[in-house]
């Protein structure tokens, strides 16, 4: 039983990744988190040069907007369905 499932696992993930549809969509996600891990990581600091605040206050202040963007992707992933969020939450984990 177990061959056969690995046998037929095999074509199955070959086909996924010649889809190109849904390559595009992974790189796309992939490029997007990226994008969001850079700009989270870089934010404070931008507040520092461009608005003159202490480190302490920009990273107040970014960590503030950086939970309310999460927050909101977090909502808009979770207002259609519940059950395909937390599968989507538990790939990402």
């Amino acid at each position: 039983m177990t061959i056969y499932l690995f046998a037929a696992f095999v074509p199955t993930v070959g086909r996924l990744l010649l889809n190109p549809l849904y390559m595009s969509t992974v790189l796309g996600s992939c490029t997007s988190v990226y994008y969001l891990s850079g700009w989270i990581s870089f934010l404070p600091k931008y507040f520092q040069v461009q608005f003159n605040y202490s480190a302490s206050d920009s990273s107040m202040y970014a960590g503030g907007f950086c939970v309310y963007v999460l927050g909101h992707n977090i909502y808009k992933q979770i207002q259609g369905d519940i059950y395909n969020f937390s599968l989507n939450l538990a790939c990402i984990i």
